[in-house]
């Protein structure tokens, strides 16, 4: 099938650079449930939650894993600067599952907080992985690029389509993206992938009988600056920028690759076969000697 192809101009739109100092371990921030970094209660449906980041006040943006926990309804979460507008982007999105997670990177404002607003009311928990310094450029604000259900190209991406983007960043070996699925006609996922290798077998959200799931991505670019997303069935596509990833001579630089599955319990790829038993513990080679962090995505399989 031919690829859908989308170009966005996003040249001179990033902040000033922000390397990756990664936790010494997941440090928890918020949890509504039992007050943790804020009042013991649920976050109201519109109510802005702003929560300090220890470590935070230097950075330019933050990794942090989200969690929407019990929402009265469906909605989504958005988190951004405290010192800026409430942008129209989402970063986790919850249907009719009990517990929604996501990764999210936001930069912070001048003083190291971030705010987050609900959709509904919601208990929340967030977790903090790391800060960014040089090297990573974080948007001044989180862009919608793509929304198929209401903008070009051509509406609905068709199963078995390509959504060809040209995210206007040349000089990044990688791009940051929110990339939400939206009503899929059937079980399936998408891939994000450089538009000038041939599509690898994996995925980066997988949807199954839910009608909106998302998922953070950081993707290389393909030379010319694009980004291509396969579906493997119908489905709306929402893209949502947040920054991209540029070489540093300082701390930790971020190497991008082609999407690469290094573990498939399934199939025996990685060297465990078959589904991992509770409790139980395994060791992948996932990164390079050397390397001090690592990005990928994790899918949990029939649980």
């Amino acid at each position: 099938m031919a690829a859908t192809n989308l170009v966005v101009d996003l040249s001179g739109t990033f902040a000033a650079t922000a390397t990756f100092r990664p936790a010494d371990q997941p440090v928890r921030l918020v949890d509504t449930r039992v007050g943790t970094g804020a009042p013991l209660r649920r976050v109201a449906a519109g109510q802005v939650l702003e929560f300090a980041v220890p470590g935070a006040a230097d950075a330019e943006a933050v990794a942090l894993n989200v969690v929407a926990v019990d929402p009265a309804a469906p909605g989504h979460l958005t988190l951004f600067p405290c010192d800026r507008a409430l942008p129209p982007t989402s970063n986790v999105n919850y249907v009719g599952e009990p517990v929604v997670a996501n990764l999210v990177l936001v930069p912070t404002a001048p003083d190291g907080t971030v705010c987050v607003v609900s959709h509904a009311d919601v208990d929340l928990v967030v977790d903090l992985a790391g800060t960014f310094g040089e090297g990573y450029v974080a948007r001044e604000d989180s862009v919608r690029l793509v929304d198929t259900r209401s903008s070009a190209p051509s509406g609905r991406l068709a199963a078995g389509g390509v959504l060809e983007i040209d995210v206007g960043a040349p000089t990044a070996n990688a791009v940051a993206v929110n990339v939400t699925a939206v009503e899929p006609a059937a079980p399936g996922f998408l891939t994000v992938y450089p538009c000038d290798v041939a599509r690898p077998p994996t995925s980066s959200v997988n949807y199954v009988n839910v009608p909106v799931v998302a998922n953070l991505v950081v993707a290389r670019p393909s030379v010319d600056g694009r980004v291509c997303v396969y579906s493997s069935s119908s489905v709306d596509v929402i893209i949502d920028q947040t920054g991209a990833f540029s070489d540093t001579d300082d701390g930790l630089r971020f190497v991008a690759v082609a999407p690469t599955r290094i573990l498939d319990t399934r199939s025996g790829v990685g060297g465990w076969v078959p589904f991992l038993n509770e409790s139980r513990a395994i060791d992948v080679r996932a990164a390079p000697a050397g390397a001090a962090a690592i990005s990928g995505s994790i899918t949990i399989v029939r649980p």
